[in-house]
């Protein structure tokens, strides 16, 4: 199974569930963090990502695409595609609410905010 890494995107550690996610240009890796396994390996990836529902969903902006995509955290499986505009560059998620905000950097300073608290 393919191992994504990348220096342009930090990988993400999800401690209580001990996986870690690493991001490449190519796609995204799910790592079990006391196994060192590969748990999945997917085609997406993205400039930003943030994981929501207590580590459940795992979400990435692509810049390129301009697409957020909503993943099953624990296998990979791709939940839902939303088309967030252009350039979108940071991801920050309310799990009390079950929102997730989008940043872009496309000059216009815009924030869309998306329900994840279901997804």
């Amino acid at each position: 199974m393919q191992i994504y890494s990348s220096p342009g995107i930090q990988p993400l550690e999800d401690a209580p569930t001990s996986r870690i996610f690493l991001f490449g240009q190519s796609g995204t890796s799910i790592l079990d963090a006391t196994t060192s396994g590969v748990m999945a390996a997917i085609p997406q990836t993205g400039d930003s990502a943030a994981l929501a529902g207590r580590g459940v969903r795992l979400l990435l902006a692509g810049s390129a695409s301009g697409l957020v995509y909503l993943l099953n955290a624990r296998n990979g499986r791709l939940l839902h595609t939303v088309a967030a505009g252009h350039l979108p560059r940071a991801i920050a998620v309310d799990d009390r609410t079950g929102h997730t905000f989008v940043f872009y950097n496309a000059g216009d300073a815009t924030v869309s905010m998306l329900d994840t608290g279901s997804g």
